[in-house]
């Protein structure tokens, strides 16, 4: 038999097949009937792939034995798909995110692996406080990464990526333990007291826990990499428009010696960009509701922090697609784990 957990493997940028760090494992949807029958020939594949392109970039406790030695009630397992910085809609940009839960639903162990270009800031890390973490990134070909550029650090291109995989995680999480996304991300947040701070500011400044009609409602999403951004969304799909966004809120960190006025408009920009491009990912075709003839209210609120390192709009627009996608999840009971979504989905 394999692994009861299944730790599954992603999908290499360098070869049609897949790459994996363990041969223990099974192949995403394969059911336990279909692994226990062909675990010869599934392992004798993954153990004639490369393996030098997957490397651990993090390593804290013992996430895989706790994760292997797991019954599969108290894991959680996912993959999400976005397509790598620079690398074009079709770049294999993916994750596979396996959670161990303990009794009151608390996350103990987190494993991850990833598909990561070359980038200097660790956009993967999590600022959550998870006791155990093992993460992989397999590293893609070099010509798939979005180009160092005065304008663009080679590290703020990942960010949108991790922080849709981190945040539609963690909100999966929550609601599978039947919690509200706010009380559990700040739950695991209480030794971050700036994150802690704009996740209860964006969420008051837009009414978080008020009640919504059906076909409406709140997400939520961080993105913490070099400085920290919230951002909260209020969406509603269905009826004659459609999906429509109609406001958000934004609280993001500045550098003291950034101008507040420059920062929010800049922020705002960048988040009304951001909305446009995940429209046009998730809802292929035209729609009778756009950001360009009817915008959203965006309100943006400044807090200083002596180390930022991402500028302010990067790490807003990093959190702009995972808040959305949150907020889909309430309006439509469906979760959206591919980014873009196929015109026939």
């Amino acid at each position: 038999m394999l692994a009861r957990t299944a730790l599954i493997p992603l999908p290499h940028p360098a070869a049609p097949q897949t790459t994996a760090a363990h041969a223990n494992i099974v192949p995403p949807g394969w059911p336990d009937e279909a692994t226990a029958a062909m675990p010869g020939l599934f392992l004798r594949h993954c153990l004639s792939l490369r393996e030098d392109r997957v490397r651990q970039v993090e390593a804290r406790g013992d996430a895989e034995s706790l994760l292997w030695e797991a019954p599969r009630r108290q894991v959680v397992q996912r993959h999400y798909r976005h397509p790598l910085p620079g690398g074009g809609p079709e770049s294999s940009g993916a994750t596979d995110l396996h959670a161990l839960l303990d009794a009151d639903g608390w996350p103990v162990a987190w494993w991850q692996r990833f598909v990561l270009g070359p980038a200097s800031w660790p956009a993967w890390a999590l600022p959550y406080a998870i006791e155990h973490q093992s993460m992989y990134a397999i590293e893609a070909d070099p010509g798939t990464s979005a180009p160092k550029t005065a304008f663009s650090r080679p590290q703020a291109p990942h960010l949108k990526q991790h922080a849709f995989y981190i945040e539609s995680f963690m909100d999966e999480l929550a609601h599978a333990t039947g919690r509200d996304p706010l009380a559990y991300r700040l739950g695991l947040l209480e030794a971050m007291p700036v994150h802690t701070r704009l996740l209860q500011h964006a969420a008051q400044r837009i009414g978080w826990g008020r009640s919504c009609v059906p076909g409406r409602g709140l997400g939520l999403a961080l993105a913490g990499a070099g400085g920290v951004a919230v951002q909260v969304m209020d969406v509603s799909a269905g009826g004659a428009h459609g999906l429509c966004i109609h406001r958000v809120v934004v609280a993001v960190t500045c550098a003291p010696s950034e101008d507040r006025v420059t920062a929010q408009a800049m922020v705002a920009a960048s988040v009304r960009a951001s909305l446009k491009v995940a429209l046009e990912g998730l809802r292929p075709g035209p729609s009778a509701w756009h950001p360009d003839r009817d915008p959203p209210e965006i309100v943006v609120d400044c807090f200083e922090q002596e180390d930022v390192v991402t500028p302010a709009p990067e790490r807003a627009a990093a959190a702009t697609l995972p808040a959305l996608c949150n907020a889909l999840f309430l309006c439509t009971g469906q979760r959206v784990r591919e980014w873009p979504v196929s015109a026939g989905r």
